[in-house]
């Protein structure tokens, strides 16, 4: 007998109808209501709503930077949304409850847009003292203490201390008295001797520069799609002193790199250059004077906005880590150049605070010739010279007269080393009188 090597007509219907299935399974998938196609769809319609979302937001920003407060009224909300499309609403509804009908027929709730300001809803006020909005007992969400309509170490404060400009760019003057090297205006890292750069013109003040190595680029802000793909940036609560009734800010990036060369005594003279300080180690240079009558040092005023409570501003030093330290982490001595004493922050909320996954210079010499600056590969301190890295940036603001109140995306998730955590985001304004 011959092998029959070809297949039956059974198996070729048998074929046949498994495949007619399958197509049939296939333009289901795709058109059905929740097929590929209308997810597509919809997915569309979301991306672009979230575009008008976020161009709005820019104008919003604009004019409160124009107007150096972060307080803008209904009437000057309603006029910038009014160019995006038809406001409906009744006239006994606020502004933040009424729906913008764009011309595409989208409805946008104006409060993913905007939050506005309402204290009768139980907004929290400063009332003119710190100690009514900082929560200074938890320290987490599991804490019972915690309170989540106050400020919290870590949170996000829409502060705004505006747009660099050629002049701001330009005033950037440091280094060797009558040979200063200019802020090099671009998005490179500086080159020469005791330079600042990493931003351009019409770039955010507390926007980020260039970070020295992209691997350890900046930490990631979780997007409505759960994907880390715009850095962090702005101004963070750093450290509350309800005695002084002050609130520290600290730059969630770094908005400057600057370019620390190697020389003798070069630490010290870093130090004095970002900082202003002379270090009580330092060596006169020879027979030559002091370190403040050969070098110039750093202006940080540019950072400070007294409409938001400005009133000073300064590169992060070592010494203000250690301070930190032994008041927001237990068991620390206050020495975080040792490794042990650095890395307790991990696993906690103030992890990415610290560790915001950049290279960055603290202002304090360790030596005569080196400073001391953060590692993320490490995860610890380290000391060195002739590098451009980033520099972090200290705001301190006066509470006396100032309003906080929950923004219009009034919570950040930020993605740090595998892990979430997720902090408030406030607005702040001067009280009206």
């Amino acid at each position: 007998m011959g092998n029959n090597k070809g297949i039956t007509l059974i198996a070729l219907i048998i074929t046949i109808v498994v495949l007619i299935i399958l197509a049939g399974v296939s333009i289901a998938a795709v058109a059905s209501n929740n097929g590929i196609l209308d997810n597509a769809a919809e997915s569309k319609v979301e991306t672009e709503k979230e575009q008008i979302i976020s161009d709005a937001q820019i104008d919003i920003l604009e004019k409160e930077i124009e107007k150096q407060t972060q307080l803008l009224s209904d009437e000057e909300v309603e006029g910038i949304l009014v160019q995006y499309g038809t406001i409906v609403g009744t006239e006994e509804q606020k502004l933040s409850e009424k729906i913008l009908k764009t011309p595409e027929g989208y409805e946008i709730p104006i409060i993913r847009i905007w939050r506005g300001y309402n204290l009768a809803d139980g907004e929290p006020d400063s009332g003119g003292s710190i100690d009514d909005i900082f929560d200074d007992n938890g320290k987490n969400e599991s804490d019972p203490s915690y309170d989540f309509d106050k400020i919290h170490i870590g949170d996000f404060i829409n502060y705004i201390p505006g747009y660099w400009n050629s002049t701001d760019i330009n005033n950037i003057k440091t280094g060797d008295k009558g040979k200063e090297s200019t802020a090099n205006g671009i998005y490179e890292l500086p080159e020469d001797d005791y330079q600042f750069g990493g931003f351009e013109e019409g770039a955010l003040k507390g926007s980020n520069a260039i970070p020295r190595d992209s691997e350890y680029n900046y930490i990631q802000e979780k997007n409505s799609t759960g994907d880390g793909t715009q850095s962090i940036s702005g101004w963070r609560v750093f450290d509350v002193n309800t005695e002084t009734n002050e609130i520290v800010l600290i730059s969630a990036g770094c908005p400057e790199d600057y370019f620390q060369p190697k020389t003798g005594n070069g630490g010290y003279i870093g130090e004095y250059i970002l900082t202003g300080i002379v270090n009580p180690n330092w060596d006169a240079m020879g027979n030559e004077g002091k370190v403040e009558e050969h070098y110039t040092k750093r202006d940080w005023s540019a950072y400070v906005n007294p409409n938001q409570g400005g009133v000073s501003a300064r590169a992060l030093r070592k010494e203000d880590l250690d301070s930190w330290y032994k008041k927001y982490i237990e068991d620390v001595q206050g020495d975080v150049f040792e490794e042990e004493q650095f890395r307790l922050i991990y696993e906690t909320k103030y992890e990415n605070l610290i560790d915001n996954y950049s290279y960055y210079w603290l202002g304090s010499a360790e030596s005569n010739n080196n400073l001391y600056y953060f590692t993320p590969d490490k995860r610890n301190l380290s000391n060195r010279n002739d590098r451009a890295f980033g520099v972090r940036v200290l705001v301190t603001l006066n509470a006396e007269n100032l309003r906080f109140f929950k923004a219009t995306v009034d919570t950040k998730t930020v993605i740090s080393r595998g892990n979430e955590y997720t902090y408030s985001v406030w607005d702040v304004g001067m009280q009206t009188q």
